[in-house]
């Protein structure tokens, strides 16, 4: 790796009138071998005059940066027209005018004894992805997420030997989004695009008149969250379809106000559409889209408890959840079931004999608060008690940090309780002498 050390400086460049222009550059801080932390630079180009009509495209700075018309080889020699930045002696700028859905693959070489790096920044000069190491090739492949200008920096280290560099550009192009055929692959991320949108008019009655389609992959049981935000005036919605049963639509967000968003759990591993529409009367702008995928683990939380009815449950530790009451049980899981007003429940925990499993009983109704536990030092743990309403009780077990691991077997028990002989002649007795005075009165009248 290489040895440098990297100090925070400023960078000024005479272009004409007096001109201040901040934009922050993120080169990786490296501390005598050791990659340390990012440092944000500043660089504030100041000038003289006034500013040409026509910026020359020399490649010393990101205003003069050289354009990458196409596909094909770049090459150059050092010293470098741009300027040092910290252990770069002098450094070289590209620019490329890139769309959402296309793939960019750059290979950097040189001439023996040489060392030059590669650097890609977008329109703001935010930090794209860099290859900088001892030995050429310097490659570097990303998807384009926004459309954007971007650049590409070569820089020459300071150990670097004078010589050539030879960069060759690939620019692979991707769907355009324009159709459920031409759908964009995304992963998890922010996608950012504008209208009008490639696609036709969404919907019969032409209430979106453009849209554009993405397209992620899920795994059976993760959990997506899409949300859509977009320029004051615009109103773009959503909509989510489902890429194994032709395409059938499986939610949707049309809010007047943003965000815009949907989210659930996939009930198969398979790809999910997504359509982002402009609305008919909406203004053109831009918007913002926004997925994330959480992987669902079934008990190891509240949220992701594990639903169940009567019955006999098994697991064994570790358990999935986390540890609880400040690590005195090492791990846990979650369960939850349903019962009605009046309906009694018991619960019992066994375990192998090195475990020690505990039972805790937590009421969905009332945030979760703890009804009952049972921590006893032998098996079985128990808990019975009789509901007084209609609701969900979570069941947690927990491993004791000083227990083995092992088998459980949870058993759960609900039952509606049986009325006696005594109970059926009170309210029989009851009702009938209400009857009787009820027709008492009516004959008074």
């Amino acid at each position: 790796m290489k040895s440098i050390l990297l100090k925070k400086n400023h960078i000024t460049l005479s272009l004409g009138v007096l001109l201040i222009f901040t934009v922050s550059l993120l080169l990786p801080m490296t501390s005598f071998g050791e990659v340390v932390c990012s440092e944000k630079k500043e660089v504030i180009l100041t000038a003289e005059s006034s500013l040409p009509s026509v910026l020359p495209e020399d490649g010393s700075s990101a205003l003069n940066a050289t354009p990458i018309t196409g596909n094909g080889t770049y090459t150059g020699e050092a010293p470098l027209p741009g300027p040092q930045i910290d252990a770069w002696n002098t450094t070289m700028y590209y620019k490329v005018e890139l769309i959402v859905g296309e793939h960019v693959k750059l290979n950097l070489t040189g001439d023996a004894g040489t060392d030059f790096d590669l650097f890609v920044y977008n329109s703001t000069l935010d930090f794209v992805i860099e290859s900088m190491t001892e030995l050429y090739p310097e490659v570097v492949s990303f998807d384009v997420n926004i459309t954007d200008t971007y650049y590409i920096i070569i820089a020459e280290y300071y150990l670097s030997d004078p010589g050539n560099y030879s960069l060759t550009v690939e620019i692979l192009e991707g769907p355009n989004g324009d159709s459920f055929a031409n759908a964009i692959p995304i992963t998890e991320g922010i996608y950012i695009g504008a209208s009008p949108l490639p696609g036709p008019f969404y919907d019969d009655i032409v209430l979106w008149n453009s849209s554009i389609f993405y397209v992620f992959w899920i795994e059976e049981g993760n959990q997506y969250q899409i949300s859509l935000t977009g320029d004051v005036g615009t109103d773009f919605d959503l909509g989510l379809f489902d890429g194994m049963s032709d395409l059938d639509e499986i939610d949707y967000s049309v809010n007047i106000d943003y965000p815009d968003y949907m989210e659930g759990i996939s009930s198969s591993s398979q790809y999910l559409y997504i359509v982002v529409a402009k609305y008919n009367e909406a203004e053109h702008g831009a918007y913002e889209l926004t997925l994330n995928i959480e992987t669902i683990i079934e008990g190891d939380s509240f949220e992701h408890a594990i639903p169940i009815v009567e019955g006999i449950y098994t697991g064994s530790s570790p358990l999935p959840g986390p540890s609880y009451d400040n690590e005195l049980w090492k791990s846990s899981i979650y369960y939850v079931f349903w019962i009605d007003e009046g309906e009694e429940f018991q619960i019992s925990l066994t375990g192998d004999i090195v475990t020690d499993f505990d039972l805790f009983l937590f009421d969905g109704m009332s945030y979760l608060d703890i009804v009952s536990s049972s921590i006893e030092v032998v098996y079985p743990e128990y808990l019975e008690g009789t509901s007084l309403i209609s609701q969900y009780l979570y069941i947690m077990i927990a491993n004791y940090n000083e227990a083995d691991d092992g088998i459980y077997e949870l058993t759960l028990n609900i039952e509606v309780p049986v009325v006696s002989e005594y109970q059926l002649f009170n309210w029989f007795a009851v009702f009938f002498s209400s009857l009787a005075i009820a027709t008492l009165v009516k004959r008074k009248k």
